[in-house]
């Protein structure tokens, strides 16, 4: 049996939004900077925006130090943007889809500089969601993120609240403690819009992230079941999938602008460019013919994962990955 589900959101405008939703994330991160202090990320955006209609992500840092281009001028009107707190743009740790470290060379970030960028945030752009300031909850007892998280949300009440989940144990980098508490605070969740973790800080398996995430999906089901789950991190078919059967809701990541999708697989972009264009692609040209492909791509996975909720039939995910997925529910 999965843990499948699909939940409406209702957003501050009023309006509901479906998920499962898989949510293309932008950042500065791993990204270069021209000559102008500018993340070649801004024009990947300005690339891609036009295609985004239900949710996208974006880092308050990078709004900030304008890596991204001001809201007012997005020129993308999707049904929520979830903002992140910019943790990851300021922080060591890398998520998995990373394929290597990456240098970080951050500007100050620190919870006034986000509280003040969510100030700029306008009403009627567009419905958000912001996320917790999580850069220095890691460590602490679940009650004290929740006061925390609680404390943020306080000052942008016409937002969506996502809580991001960090370790409360300090020498794991792994949520299993904190979901130990979290058995006997669980009345806290239900005061949230949506509940969010890190693919890495899952486990350190996908089986140990799969079982955790499912976990955490009957924890909030004793509180609310139509609160959602967000992986953060999490965007390529196979990882997406076999989360998404074992509770989670929203995906988000990175995987989109670092390789290509070709069927179920992430693979090396400049392979993506000989398979579709031949020997003399050009790679400037290829790079956002794929992206924009993946785009198309993230959609039809989302389609058919409405598809098995509704007809609880493998088959819509292919022979392959169907398979795979079978496996994942009879471990769980």
């Amino acid at each position: 049996m999965t843990l499948t589900r699909r939940i409406s959101l209702k957003l501050p405008s009023g309006d509901l939004i479906d998920t499962p939703q898989l949510v293309p994330s932008y950042s500065s991160r791993g990204f270069g900077i021209n000559k102008d202090g500018v993340s070649e990320i801004n024009e990947i955006f300005k690339t891609t925006n036009r295609y985004l209609t239900e949710v996208m992500l974006v880092s308050a840092y990078d709004l900030s130090y304008k890596h991204l281009p001001a809201s007012r001028k997005f020129e993308a009107f999707p049904l929520l943007t979830i903002i992140d707190s910019g943790g990851y743009e300021v922080g060591s740790d890398n998520d998995l889809s990373s394929a290597f470290e990456f240098k970080i060379s951050a500007h100050k970030w620190d919870r006034s500089l986000y509280y003040q960028e969510l100030s700029r945030w306008p009403v009627d752009y567009t419905n958000a969601a912001m996320v917790n300031f999580d850069k220095d909850i890691t460590g602490r007892h679940i009650t004290d993120q929740f006061k925390m998280a609680k404390e943020d949300f306080s000052n942008q009440p016409q937002m969506l609240h996502n809580f991001l989940i960090k370790p409360s144990d300090k020498t794991s980098s792994c949520i299993k403690s904190t979901l130990e508490q979290l058995t006997k605070f669980s009345d806290n969740l239900g005061e949230f819009d949506i509940i969010g973790v890190t693919e890495k800080e899952l486990g350190d398996s996908m089986l140990s992230r799969m079982k955790n995430l499912a976990t955490l999906r009957k924890i909030i089901d004793s509180v609310n079941s139509e609160i959602p789950i967000q992986v953060f991190g999490s965007l390529d078919p196979i990882s997406t999938c076999l989360y998404f059967i074992s509770g989670g809701n929203i995906f988000d990541g990175l995987t989109w602008l670092r390789y290509a999708y070709c069927g179920d697989k992430c693979i090396y972009m400049q392979n993506q460019y000989v398979l579709n264009t031949g020997l003399e692609a050009n790679s400037r040209f290829s790079f956002d013919q794929t992206i924009i492909n993946n785009l198309s791509l993230i959609t039809d996975l989302q389609l058919k994962m409405c598809d098995f909720i509704n007809h609880n039939d493998y088959n819509v995910f292919g022979e392959e990955l169907s398979k795979l997925i079978r496996n994942g529910v009879a471990l769980l």
